[in-house]
């Protein structure tokens, strides 16, 4: 048997068992795409030996690259072309969610045990096409992480307009200021899609940071730096609107 007839063979069998647990698998979400490509090569009775060369491209973030060699013990004679085989990669919503959480700016100077004992007690939540997410005014007690789906930032005006500040997809984040200093929300927030959200909650947070000291510094040194972001984005909106309206 070719190592190509060998390779397809258990392509198949991947395939069938895939579709044969499906429904036993817990929801996963994809979060990358690996790519392989497989040298040419001239088979051997003994054993088979090919240079393989992947590239993971993640949903957000660079791509990474691995280099290694596949061999195939047993029969295996002729020739056989280069080749290439594409993987989707898959995990958990909740591990998602806690991953893009850890890689907020926020948490940009914590260590990585600090960044996962507080993502640790993210949980998800899901939200149908059109829901409100959260109100502008709305206590703020939590940010959040798209898993899955679009929402759309805006902000309301004195003269009941909109202005849409942007769309989110999977993969980014809202919400950090409010997780900190628990003020009114600045925006509104609508699910545009069917979504899953991964949300950090303030009440969870503080107690955690009250209990350490050293994480706790750390935090309100990162604070200021998007606050000199966010906090001026939202009152230049509203200069814009009392002005349009004189």
């Amino acid at each position: 048997m070719s190592l190509r007839s060998l390779m397809s063979s258990v392509a198949g069998i991947a395939i069938l068992a895939t579709a044969v647990t499906a429904d036993a698998q817990p929801r996963r979400v994809q979060v990358g795409t690996l790519s392989c490509s497989v040298s040419a090569g001239i088979g051997l009775i003994v054993a088979s030996q090919r240079n393989v060369n992947c590239n993971f491209q993640p949903d957000s973030g660079p791509p990474e690259a691995y280099t290694g060699t596949m061999t195939i013990v047993g029969v295996d004679v002729g020739f056989t072309a280069d080749s290439a085989i594409v993987w989707g990669v898959f995990t958990s919503p909740v591990d998602r969610g806690r991953k893009l959480l850890e890689k907020c700016t926020l948490f940009s100077s914590l260590d990585e045990k600090a960044r996962r004992d507080i993502t640790a007690y993210a949980m998800p939540r899901s939200f149908a096409a059109g829901d409100s997410i959260c109100r502008f005014g709305d206590h703020g007690d939590s940010m959040m992480a798209v898993i899955v789906g679009t929402v759309r930032i805006s902000r309301p005006t004195s003269r009941g307009k909109e202005i849409i500040l942007g769309d989110l997809g999977s993969g980014e984040l809202f919400g950090e200021i409010a997780l900190l200093d628990g003020k009114p929300r600045s925006a509104d927030v609508v699910a545009l899609t069917k979504c899953e959200l991964m949300f950090l909650e303030r009440r969870n947070v503080i107690p955690f940071l009250k209990r350490n000291p050293a994480t706790r510094m750390k935090l309100m040194w990162s604070k200021p730096r998007l606050q000199l972001i966010v906090r001026p984005l939202t009152g230049w909106i509203a200069d814009q609107d009392h002005g349009s309206s004189k």
